[in-house]
Protein backbone atom coordinates (compact mmCIF):
# COMPACT_ATOMS: atom_id res chain seq x y z
CA UNK A 1 0.00 0.00 0.00
CA UNK A 2 2.87 2.52 0.89
CA UNK A 3 4.61 2.20 -2.93
CA UNK A 4 0.60 2.20 -4.19
CA UNK A 5 0.48 5.57 -2.08
CA UNK A 6 3.68 6.95 -3.54
CA UNK A 7 3.01 6.04 -7.04
CA UNK A 8 -0.26 7.70 -6.64
CA UNK A 9 1.00 11.32 -5.34
CA UNK A 10 3.79 11.15 -8.02
CA UNK A 11 1.00 10.60 -10.95
CA UNK A 12 -1.54 13.34 -9.64
CA UNK A 13 1.56 15.91 -8.92
CA UNK A 14 2.68 15.14 -12.51
CA UNK A 15 -0.56 15.12 -14.55
CA UNK A 16 -3.09 17.77 -11.61
CA UNK A 17 -2.91 21.22 -12.42
CA UNK A 18 -5.50 22.50 -10.50
CA UNK A 19 -6.23 26.17 -9.32
CA UNK A 20 -6.84 25.22 -5.69
CA UNK A 21 -3.27 23.56 -5.43
CA UNK A 22 -1.45 27.19 -6.20
CA UNK A 23 -0.63 29.29 -2.94
CA UNK A 24 1.43 31.97 -2.38
CA UNK A 25 4.22 32.28 0.07
CA UNK A 26 6.42 35.46 0.77
CA UNK A 27 10.07 35.08 0.77
CA UNK A 28 12.60 37.57 1.27
CA UNK A 29 15.36 38.18 -1.28
CA UNK A 30 19.08 38.40 0.80
CA UNK A 31 21.21 40.93 -0.10
CA UNK A 32 24.29 39.24 -1.61
CA UNK A 33 22.71 36.48 -2.98
CA UNK A 34 21.02 36.05 -6.29
CA UNK A 35 18.99 33.10 -4.79
CA UNK A 36 16.40 31.95 -2.82
CA UNK A 37 15.77 28.57 -1.60
CA UNK A 38 11.90 27.16 -2.99
CA UNK A 39 9.84 25.81 -0.41
CA UNK A 40 9.67 21.91 0.43
CA UNK A 41 5.81 21.33 -1.24
CA UNK A 42 7.04 23.34 -4.52
CA UNK A 43 5.96 21.95 -8.17
CA UNK A 44 5.84 24.27 -10.33
CA UNK A 45 6.07 27.98 -10.58
CA UNK A 46 3.25 30.57 -11.68
CA UNK A 47 4.69 33.71 -11.06
CA UNK A 48 7.03 36.17 -9.34
CA UNK A 49 6.11 39.43 -7.72
CA UNK A 50 8.54 41.99 -6.13
CA UNK A 51 6.83 43.80 -2.88
CA UNK A 52 9.00 46.59 -3.17
CA UNK A 53 6.43 49.09 -3.67
CA UNK A 54 2.77 49.74 -4.50
CA UNK A 55 1.69 48.65 -6.52
CA UNK A 56 3.89 45.52 -6.94
CA UNK A 57 6.00 45.12 -9.77
CA UNK A 58 5.35 41.52 -12.17
CA UNK A 59 9.00 39.92 -12.66
CA UNK A 60 9.96 38.16 -16.04
CA UNK A 61 10.33 34.32 -15.95
CA UNK A 62 12.75 33.31 -17.90
CA UNK A 63 14.87 29.91 -18.69
CA UNK A 64 18.31 29.92 -15.86
CA UNK A 65 20.04 29.20 -18.70
CA UNK A 66 19.25 32.00 -21.11
CA UNK A 67 18.82 34.54 -17.59
CA UNK A 68 21.15 37.42 -18.24
CA UNK A 69 23.33 38.29 -14.96
CA UNK A 70 23.85 41.84 -14.29
CA UNK A 71 27.13 42.43 -12.42
CA UNK A 72 26.18 45.19 -10.33
CA UNK A 73 23.67 45.09 -7.23
CA UNK A 74 20.00 46.13 -7.68
CA UNK A 75 16.53 45.26 -8.03
CA UNK A 76 15.76 42.37 -10.20
CA UNK A 77 13.97 41.94 -13.57
CA UNK A 78 14.13 38.67 -14.23
CA UNK A 79 13.62 34.91 -12.44
CA UNK A 80 14.12 31.23 -13.20
CA UNK A 81 13.74 28.18 -11.15
CA UNK A 82 17.00 26.66 -10.90
CA UNK A 83 17.29 23.65 -9.31
CA UNK A 84 15.94 23.90 -5.72
CA UNK A 85 16.55 27.30 -5.94
CA UNK A 86 15.14 30.75 -7.27
CA UNK A 87 17.50 33.01 -8.98
CA UNK A 88 17.50 36.02 -10.50
CA UNK A 89 19.23 38.17 -12.65
CA UNK A 90 21.03 40.45 -10.29
CA UNK A 91 22.06 40.33 -6.73
CA UNK A 92 19.88 42.56 -4.88
CA UNK A 93 21.02 45.50 -3.35
CA UNK A 94 18.12 45.54 -0.37
CA UNK A 95 16.54 42.60 1.41
CA UNK A 96 13.77 43.06 -1.14
CA UNK A 97 10.63 40.91 -0.58
CA UNK A 98 8.69 38.69 -2.56
CA UNK A 99 6.02 36.61 -3.32
CA UNK A 100 6.29 33.06 -5.31
CA UNK A 101 2.78 31.61 -6.47
CA UNK A 102 3.33 27.98 -6.98
CA UNK A 103 1.71 24.97 -7.59
CA UNK A 104 1.96 22.57 -4.22
CA UNK A 105 2.97 19.04 -3.92
CA UNK A 106 -0.44 17.27 -3.56
CA UNK A 107 0.16 14.99 -0.40
CA UNK A 108 -2.09 11.80 -1.23
CA UNK A 109 -0.29 10.25 1.92
CA UNK A 110 -1.88 12.90 3.92
CA UNK A 111 -5.09 12.34 3.02
CA UNK A 112 -4.92 8.49 3.49
CA UNK A 113 -3.64 8.43 6.92
CA UNK A 114 -6.56 11.06 8.34
CA UNK A 115 -8.95 8.60 6.96
CA UNK A 116 -7.13 5.66 8.49
CA UNK A 117 -7.14 7.59 11.49
CA UNK A 118 -10.72 8.29 11.51
CA UNK A 119 -11.34 5.10 10.53
CA UNK A 120 -14.16 6.33 8.47
CA UNK A 121 -13.80 3.86 5.07
CA UNK A 122 -16.55 6.17 3.54
CA UNK A 123 -14.59 9.25 4.30
CA UNK A 124 -11.38 7.40 2.66
CA UNK A 125 -13.11 6.21 -0.43
CA UNK A 126 -14.33 9.59 -1.20
CA UNK A 127 -11.45 11.05 -0.88
CA UNK A 128 -9.50 8.66 -3.14
CA UNK A 129 -12.46 9.36 -5.58
CA UNK A 130 -11.85 12.79 -5.22
CA UNK A 131 -7.85 12.74 -5.86
CA UNK A 132 -8.42 9.78 -8.57
CA UNK A 133 -10.95 12.32 -10.43
CA UNK A 134 -8.51 15.52 -10.12
CA UNK A 135 -5.43 13.16 -11.62
CA UNK A 136 -7.64 12.69 -15.02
Amino acid sequence: VPDFILLAESRINRLAKVRGMNIDAALVMTPGSRFVVLPADFVAPSAVWLEAGQPRVKLTPLVAEQMPVANNAGMPTYWAVDGSMLAFDCVPDQAYPITLRYRVRFKFGTVVMESVKRNSAHVFNEELRKAIATAR
